[in-house]
């Protein structure tokens, strides 16, 4: 490999890594970019057909942490693989296009939902009722099928090929069928599904395009599951990454050891890049005045607190990256009870230098959630001069 190559490896499909080769050998350290790609939905269960009053449910597992009360009465697509005995795969794409179909999680109306009014705010829709409508109507006229259920199975094979029994080899997800908008009359926000964290994976895709021939290999690393625990072999926790490395270093000397990857890591900037909270201005209360991030004020630095933070040389080096790049930028701290995780750990006890970059954000996690794109703007400018 020579200065200004560039690479990509693709773990099964869900996981990948790009990077473009520096100047320096990677005995002297990388600079690593970490996003997780991976955001809050509804997933199928293995047998997802419920017959409910002459229609035909889907049954639902939540995928990370939403709030129930946000996922009805809005329109839902259907999206990903079904995999096949015979090895082949069938993709799956339902209301995302103009004039598509789409699912909906019907509520009840005011008239007649007076014994659910005094559930808690958590439970006002519990995560065993989020199950969309696929069939609304039995089968009627002069039909051959038997049965709703036995309807959406024969529509589904018709449409796409599926048969009951591939659900069990299928990664489905339910998700918000809305399309981008901007928001506010000066446009300068913009609202849509997956901004956590679909939002800093792109920036990071950009950032390294931008990237010509580094000093240090510069790499964009992409991981799923952050939202569920990380802990399958395509989250941030497989060994995967570690062997990509590998390769890498092999590529560049003709052999590698142990203590070659821990060399390499050990003079690695890292950071990994997620949104974080931006200040309501609604609800304000629950974020630290004075120290939590606001919309529109540049990329933002997380600061989680003890045991969670980089250490204070290498805050200084990213404070005088960032001022010589001109990068609009603050800093975020939550109070006490109060924040979401991070997966830099993982990083961090590879002996990396660690940090927490992103953008703040309103309504995570929600259906549609809200981003500054002047701070879009600033992340990208960041991800570039580190």
């Amino acid at each position: 490999p020579s200065p200004g190559d560039r690479y990509y490896a693709v773990n099964r499909d869900r996981t990948m890594v790009l990077w473009v080769v520096g100047q320096k050998p990677l005995s002297e350290g990388m600079r690593l970019i970490n996003s997780h790609s991976d955001s809050p939905r509804l997933e199928l269960k293995p047998h997802p057909f419920n017959e409910r009053s002459g229609t035909v449910t889907l049954d639902t597992v939540v995928h990370g942490g939403v709030k129930g009360y946000h996922w009805v009465n809005i329109p839902l697509a259907l999206t990903g693989r079904v995999d096949k005995k015979d090895g082949g795969t069938v993709w799956l794409e339902m209301g995302l296009k103009e004039n598509d179909p789409v699912l909906f999680i019907p509520d009840l109306a005011p008239h007649v939902d007076r014994d659910l009014r005094d559930r808690p705010r958590s439970d006002a829709i519990k995560r065993e009722e989020l199950d969309p409508l696929l069939i609304t109507t039995p089968p009627h006229g002069e039909s051959e099928i038997d049965g709703v259920v036995a309807q959406a199975e024969h529509m589904l094979r018709e449409q796409y090929g599926i048969e009951p029994d591939d659900w069990m080899s299928a990664d489905i997800q339910v998700v918000p069928a809305a399309a981008p908008v901007d928001v506010g009359i000066d446009r300068a926000a913009f609202a849509a599904y997956g901004l956590d964290d679909r939002l800093t994976g792109i920036i990071n895709l950009y950032a390294l395009d931008d990237v010509k021939s580094p000093s240090h290999t510069a790499m964009a690393y992409l991981v799923t599951d952050e939202e569920v625990g990380s802990s399958w072999n395509v989250g941030v926790a497989s060994e995967w990454f570690r062997m990509v490395v590998s390769e890498m270093i092999r590529a560049e000397k003709g052999s590698v050891t142990e203590l070659d990857i821990m060399t390499c890591f050990s003079h690695t900037d890292m950071i990994t890049a997620d949104t974080t909270t931006a200040t309501n201005p609604i609800w304000p209360e629950p974020q630290a005045k004075g120290n939590a991030s606001m919309m529109h004020h540049g990329l933002v630095i997380k600061l989680y607190g003890p045991g969670r933070n980089a250490n204070s040389e290498f805050m200084a080096r990213l404070r005088n990256l960032l001022d010589g790049a001109d990068v609009p930028w603050q800093t975020h701290s939550y109070k006490a009870g109060y924040g979401g995780g991070t997966i830099s750990r993982y990083f961090s006890a590879m002996n990396m230098e660690v940090t927490d970059w992103g953008i703040g954000i309103w309504s995570m996690h929600a259906p549609l959630e809200v981003a500054s794109k002047a701070d879009l703007w600033s992340l990208w400018k960041g991800f570039i001069a580190f």
